[in-house]
């Protein structure tokens, strides 16, 4: 018996369910807004997005009219999308 080895291992199992519960949290919370994402993802660029932005008379915070942080949350979404594919594929393969 090896009890570092044990120790560590437990460590690790401590670790792998911890995060497992996280991951379920935020997974959870992710999906039950993903509509309200999606309806950003359409609202960004659209007409309707272009005559708010022509209309704006800055009375409220609008960061959703500039170009910058829309496309940059929507672009990060879509790179996060990859890396859940890739972390998938890759905890299948060493499973």
């Amino acid at each position: 018996m090896n009890k570092d080895r044990i120790k560590k291992m437990e460590e690790n199992l401590d670790l792998t369910n911890d995060l497992i519960k996280e991951l379920k949290n935020d997974l959870k919370k992710f999906k039950s807004n993903k509509k309200k994402i999606y309806e950003l993802s359409k609202y960004y660029g659209s007409n309707d997005w272009y005559t708010d932005c022509e209309n704006f008379d800055n009375s409220i915070k609008a960061g959703v009219l500039s170009e910058d942080l829309p496309y940059d949350a929507l672009i990060e979404l879509h790179s996060l999308a990859i890396d859940l594919i890739s972390l998938g594929t890759d905890i299948l393969k060493n499973e």
